[in-house]
């Protein structure tokens, strides 16, 4: 299954018609615009796909600095998506998916995984990681990164 790349802009023109606080935000990234809705799901959209006016999403923010958070793909580790879930975790009011990085879990928003594609996908994120960010490949394309519940919070 591939992205749905209109339904994630449709999503972003119903937060912003709504005219209140949201954490929408846009930066470039190589062919693709980065898009977050949320401030913790970054998908990348390439640009041949990108049918909205990016000065209405980017708003008095302006573009945020996408690179700033994308390491080499050389320099991430390829990490296995368990089975197991966490269900219903009280703090987060989400399930949590588990990852195992080097023996240690990492655990993502299964909220945060909604707009990428359940098959088919490669996770990799920074050697020995438990925080920070999980970088999600389709190929060899980079199509977002999620922000990784830290251990302390659950």
């Amino acid at each position: 299954m591939k992205m749905n790349f209109a339904k994630i802009q449709m999503d972003a023109i119903k937060k912003l018609e709504k005219k209140e606080d949201h954490n929408i935000a846009l930066g470039v990234y190589q062919d693709s615009y980065g898009l977050t809705l949320d401030g913790f799901t970054l998908v990348f959209i390439p640009k041949c796909k990108w049918y909205l006016n990016e000065t209405a999403v980017e708003g008095e923010r302006g573009l945020m600095d996408v690179g700033r958070i994308v390491y080499a793909e050389n320099s991430l580790v390829e990490i296995k998506k368990t089975n197991r879930r966490i269900a219903d975790n009280a703090k987060i009011k989400d399930t949590l998916v588990v990852f195992e990085n080097e023996g240690k879990e990492l655990f993502v928003s299964e909220k945060r995984l909604a707009y990428f594609p359940k098959e088919g996908c490669v996770y990799k994120t920074r050697p020995g990681n438990q925080i920070g960010f999980v970088y999600i490949y389709e190929g060899k394309q980079l199509i977002g990164v999620v922000t990784v519940v830290p251990p302390k919070s659950l």
